[in-house]
């Protein structure tokens, strides 16, 4: 229905406009990809008396537009936007504003848009439509909120809205739990909803939805609301992931405060030590490795008072070794040690203090050990090199190592630290084609990262999202400020080192979902 190229928003004041009544109407013209060069913008706030228009007798007035645009003096409702000279809009955006006199039918006003492009030194018009609602006069919803924003796992929790004249419309609460959209129709007249034992953090939208007549459009306006939750089990691990056969080492965790009891298993010996309440509030416990083995694990389950099934599990492993024997050919570098020397001298970097990023680097960890359970993840916190590890160990777990000096690098952040864990997964993935050592061509890793792994662990991201957004712009900044010029070059022929130009449109073909390009292969 829609051929826009630019994206819609809009705002309104107040938050919901109210037929019969004055109104502002605010639309924001953003671009999240590539710079437009564009020749004018057209809308056309329709007149008349109908669901489907906005205003009636009283022509609309452009109160607010960028500075240097003009336009003629409206008729019907249209308001041909245009610059002095043609412009190019990036992420920035335009703001155009328009005060209302609302005509009086409840409804859903249709707001046509018609974009004047140059494209190739060519000009082109998409036309496409917002959809502004209009509830009835008086009515407005104010808050919509929980007493408790944040509880833990298995709490109830209260959903309420204000607001005046609400029962003019019907309601609905929408929010997703394990992976389901969950709807919730409201009866009349209520204005709360009580959610009993609390599983996930969850984005909760109130819909309210109004009609006057059956030959209106219907009219809905959402709201929305974050209920965080506190896990059951927030953390559980080991001191160290390494140990020495029969060594003592210490198990940690932190749950919520509702558990009520719980018990750690050693899944190799079977030994099981039970916690009560006391034991959960202190948050660790010793244990003696097995003397014979590679690696063990220990599971931990913890119950509220209401369950005798688990309210949560989780898993931390420890691999038996002195060491962690691997072949220097064996192992996959996110840099040649040219490139993370660059990364070191050229850019900033976070103080060896700093605690926000080892807390982002678990929580990324324990994202993809939900997807990838057959690896372990470990972040060498002091190692000041700005590389990474990724090998397969003698028991056949894959291990990938980030090392501080690359995360504590300043240009990088959140959605930089997930594509460098990613590529070193896509590293180890066996996608082919792979070198003797059977470790996935960087950057062949580099594609997989953004076309497949970080979809699959974050779920359905597009090409147009903070995640790849920032992916793109912080891993180019580290590509092309942190590294030389000489040592950007790859080898030529040569796909363990194809250099760095090439492995960034390896990662953007991946986000855009364009083939593999052939210089990575």
């Amino acid at each position: 229905m829609s051929d826009l190229a630019l994206s819609y928003s809009f705002m309104t004041k107040p938050d919901i406009l109210q037929a019969g009544n004055k109104g502002v109407l605010t639309i924001i013209v953003s671009n999240a990809g590539a710079p437009l060069e564009i020749s004018g913008i057209d809308f056309v706030l329709s007149m008349g008396t109908g669901a489907r228009d906005i205003v009636d007798g009283v022509e609309p007035k452009a109160i607010d537009y960028p500075d240097g645009w003009t336009f003629p003096s409206p008729t019907g409702g249209k308001f041909a936007m245009a610059p002095a000279a043609p412009v190019k809009i990036t992420r920035q955006g335009l703001v155009f504003s328009f005060a209302l006199d609302v005509n009086t039918v409840v409804g859903t006003a249709v707001i046509s848009v018609t974009e004047h492009l140059i494209v190739d030194q060519r000009r082109r018009v998409n036309r496409g439509s917002l959809l502004v609602p209009k509830f009835p006069k008086n009515f407005s919803l104010d808050e919509f909120y929980s007493a408790k924003p944040i509880v833990n796992q298995g709490d109830i929790i209260t959903l309420v809205w204000t607001g005046q004249n609400l029962h003019l419309a019907n309601y609905k609460i929408m929010y997703s739990e394990d992976g389901l959209q969950k709807t919730i129709n409201i009866p009349a007249n209520t204005y709360s909803y009580t959610l009993k034992g609390i599983r996930e953090t969850s984005v909760f939208y109130l819909q309210a939805t109004s009609t006057q007549a059956s030959d209106t459009s219907v009219t809905r306006q959402s709201q929305e609301y974050l209920v965080s939750v506190n896990p059951a089990i927030i953390e559980f691990q080991a001191t160290s992931p390494l140990a020495s056969p029969g060594e003592m080492i210490t198990l940690n965790w932190i749950v919520s405060k509702n558990m009520t009891s719980g018990q750690i298993t050693c899944l190799q010996s079977g030994e099981v030590i039970p916690l009560d309440q006391t034991d959960l509030k202190s948050g660790k416990t010793a244990v003696k490795v097995p003397a014979i083995g590679i690696s063990t694990q220990y599971l931990l389950d913890v119950f509220d008072s209401n369950t005798e099934t688990p309210t949560a599990s989780r898993e931390t492993t420890v691999s038996i070794t002195a060491s962690i024997p691997h072949l220097g050919n064996g192992t996959g570098y996110f840099f040649t040690d040219a490139q993370a020397s660059d990364v070191v001298t050229k850019l900033p970097s976070r103080p060896i203090t700093d605690t926000v990023v080892p807390k982002l680097m678990k929580e990324i960890f324990a994202r993809f050990k939900v997807y990838y359970p057959d690896f372990d993840f470990y972040l060498d916190w002091e190692n000041d090199k700005a590389n990474t590890e990724s090998f397969v160990y003698i028991d056949g777990r894959k291990k990938v190592v980030i090392y501080g000096g690359l995360v504590r690098v300043t240009p990088l952040y959140y959605e930089a630290f997930c594509f460098i864990v990613a590529q070193c997964v896509g590293r180890l993935s066996g996608t082919k084609p792979v070198d003797a050592n059977g470790l996935t061509y960087i950057g062949v890793a580099d594609y997989e990262a953004t076309a497949s792994i970080l979809s699959h662990v974050f779920f359905a991201i597009t090409a147009d999202n903070d995640l790849t957004n920032g992916v793109k712009d912080q891993i180019k900044t580290l590509f092309k400020d942190g590294i030389s010029a000489e040592n950007q070059k790859g080898t030529p022929g040569s796909p363990t080192n194809p250099g760095i130009i090439c492995r960034n449109i390896a990662l953007s073909a991946g986000i855009f979902g364009k083939p593999i390009p052939d210089c990575v292969t």
